[in-house]
């Protein structure tokens, strides 16, 4: 270094580099020697007698007397015959538990090993030792040595004991009592109190089997619990710290609700999916985190045993008896094993969707025939389109269909534009009489005089320009039943589409409502339109996160478990609801459909796939060529045409002027319709 530095520089980095050296291997500290220097030095002067001067003088290179401490050395899972102290350790400072022989410390004179001995030190006298570990802890949690020493603080002590403490086991919640079906004697088995009209009879849940009625939950507690701490570790194991606080078994899954420690991310969690579902070796785990209403995540796994839910356990809860419902639907039982009921005249309308051999037209079996156990002709007609010819071909002739089952895809765009005339039709009457639902028109029309009915409507009829129509007794409610819409959309799919939209949009207070199934769920047949007037979805079990996404607008469907598992939109509420669909056999359709074919034959509408066409022409020469004379020289001059231009200029309802467009457009007057555009007019001078 005396090439670069003189011989005062070499002398001043050599002793600096040594005075760092000393204090880096030394547990030297600045605060130590700042107090020691402005506190320690001043009290030690001033408590410095003559004597202590004295033994500083002739003890030069004696220590500053510490504070007296105790050692014990305590011995655990030796025998005593084999103990020996530590090096430097004499055998009258150890101390010996109760039972041991007087000669100990002739015994202790040989060496023993480190990780059988307990060393504690304190700096008084030892009144409060913590308690030695039992005789029968294994040596691996017994022989270890805990050293608490003076300047270890109170909360490292508490942190260790907690440590050490016994895990809890999570709490195993079973099923409630509603979840239990009981058979009672006097149990009624048909739906008489909803007091059919005539003298039709509904079936009986006679007609439904009974086998396989499970009337509780199995619980395995070793296998919950065992999953249990198969799911913390695995959590711990990715750094996400928590527990298990409860276990609710299902039917079909078991819900873990997993407590995450302070500052754990929840979504940590939900990425972990496919880590537990190996460690676990489940079929698939779904992860909801949070559960609503609780500070918990739930990690729901498939039971082993799968309990099969039948449609007749649904049919006999007393919720599904219950008279607030106007069209209960038995949809399954939820995750923890209670029935549940929804009301589709409140949904108003319901899309199913899901992979084939999900469950889908099993569920679309088991809704019809909520129905059928609860409902007359009467009370409830089917419109039903299967264009499949296979799921819903076993309804045919039964008496609450209105026509037979449609399975042509042009006869069902029909069909579901007369459904839209339906409608209108049903306002119109409605509207005459001031109420608001088919079930105040109903009532209205059981508690007012037939006679007096009959003068208002013809006074109305004579004031208005609306065709006369024949006042019926009561109106029925109309289940319109899609199996399959992608076939539909692929032959007539403006049609279709529009039906369905002015359907979903209007026709809840006249009591039309639709049920609609499709098992591909993509956007050109789930169209923005058809899907934003559904709030009521269900999805079953789809192959990717985005025909999830198309349906529910949110993963989760392709981690369910096929076989009738879905999960549930309901309006009103974001989060999803997991349901296990009712199962219904297709024998027990055979007898529920034997026994209404017996009540009597299916009174038929005809007129609902008849041609419009012929139709239309007879009524625009009966009744007022003029008007449509009228309307074509209007739709020429204003260079469009659409319905709504007639009814607010000639002043007409909507069946009239939409007959009036069908007609101009037979005529090549106007271009066909394009969607909510107005049609194209492909004429200057009608003469």
């Amino acid at each position: 270094m005396l090439p670069y530095f003189n011989r005062t520089g070499t002398y001043i980095v050599v002793i600096g580099g040594l005075l760092i050296n000393l204090i880096l291997a030394l547990e030297f500290s600045y605060l130590g020697f700042f107090s020691f220097l402005f506190q320690g030095l001043p009290a030690f002067f001033r408590e410095l007698t003559f004597k202590k001067l004295l033994g500083l003088l002739f003890s030069p290179f004696s220590k500053l007397k510490k504070t007296p401490q105790t050692k014990i050395v305590t011995y655990q899972n030796q025998p005593l015959a084999e103990v020996e102290p530590p090096v430097g350790v004499e055998p009258s400072e150890i101390e010996y538990e109760e039972g041991e022989p007087e000669d100990a410390e002739t015994m202790a004179e040989e060496n023993v090993p480190e990780e059988n001995v307990e060393e504690v030190y304190y700096e008084t006298e030892p009144e409060d030792l913590p308690p030695l570990p039992p005789e029968d802890v294994p040596p691996a949690q017994g022989a270890q040595a805990i050293e608490y020493m003076e300047d270890d603080p109170a909360s490292e002590l508490e942190e260790s004991i907690e440590a050490q403490s016994i895990h809890e086991d999570p709490v195993i919640v079973e099923p409630s009592a509603q979840a239990r079906v009981k058979k009672k004697k006097n149990s009624r088995l048909n739906f008489d109190y909803v007091r059919p009209r005539g003298n039709f009879k509904l079936p009986t849940l006679n007609l439904l089997a009974d086998s396989e009625i499970h009337e509780e939950i199995e619980i395995d507690r070793e296998t919950l619990l065992q999953n249990s701490k198969i799911l913390e570790q695995k959590l711990k194991d990715f750094n996400v710290e928590g527990r298990v606080v409860e276990v609710r078994p299902g039917p079909v899954i078991t819900v873990y609700e997993f407590e995450p420690a302070a500052g754990v991310k929840v979504s940590r969690i939900v990425n972990l999916a496919d880590d537990l579902s190996l460690a676990l070796s489940a079929l698939s785990v779904r992860i909801v985190a949070p559960i609503p209403g609780k500070s918990v995540v739930g990690i729901e796994l498939p039971n082993d045993n799968r309990q099969l839910v039948k449609l007749k356990e649904i049919l006999l809860n007393n919720e599904f008896k219950s008279l607030k419902y106007r069209l209960p639907l038995a949809l399954g039982k939820s995750i923890s094993g209670e029935p549940l009921i929804a009301d589709l005249a409140r949904m108003p309308h319901l899309l199913v969707a899901g992979a084939t051999g999900s469950g889908k037209s099993v569920f679309i079996n088991s809704l019809i025939c909520s129905f059928l156990f609860r409902y007359t002709p009467d009370q409830l007609r089917f419109l039903m389109i299967d264009p499949k010819m296979l799921e819903l071909s076993m309804y045919d002739k039964i008496p609450h269909l209105l026509l037979p089952v449609v399975t042509d895809p042009k006869k069902a765009a029909q069909a579901l534009k007369w459904a839209v005339l339906e409608m209108e039709k049903r306002y119109t009457i409605m509207s005459r009489l001031s109420v608001r639902n088919i079930d105040s028109y109903n009532k209205k029309i059981e508690d007012t005089p037939k006679e007096e009915l009959e003068a208002l409507f013809a006074q109305e009829i004579e004031n208005d320009e609306m065709d006369p129509f024949e006042l019926p007794d009561q109106l029925p409610y109309v289940v319109i039943v899609i199996d399959e819409l992608a076939d539909l959309m692929m032959v007539a799919s403006k049609e279709v589409e529009l039906s369905i939209a002015r359907l979903t949009q209007m026709a809840r207070a006249a009591g039309i409502h639709l049920l609609v199934a499709t098992q591909r769920p993509s956007v050109d047949v789930l169209t923005g339109l058809i899907k934003a007037n559904f709030p009521a979805r269900i999805s079953f079990q789809t192959s990717t996160k985005v025909d999830s996404r198309t349906i529910l607008d949110s993963m989760g469907a392709e981690k369910l478990l096929g076989g009738g598992d879905m999960l549930f939109l309901k309006p009103g509420i974001s989060r999803l609801i997991r349901i296990h669909g009712a199962y219904v056999s297709d024998q027990e359709i055979k007898d529920i459909v034997s026994y209404l074919r017996e009540q009597g034959e299916p009174e038929y509408n005809e007129e609902i796939l008849s041609s419009k066409k012929e139709e239309g022409d007879v009524e625009f020469q009966e009744e007022d060529d003029g008007l449509y004379e009228e309307a074509v020289n209007l739709v020429s001059k204003m260079k469009y045409a659409s319905i709504s231009m007639i009814q607010r200029r000639l002043r007409i309802g909507y069946n009239r002027a939409a007959r009036m467009i069908e007609q101009m457009e037979a005529e090549g007057l106007v271009g066909p319709a394009d969607g909510a555009k107005p049609r194209e007019v492909l004429i200057h001078n009608p003469d």
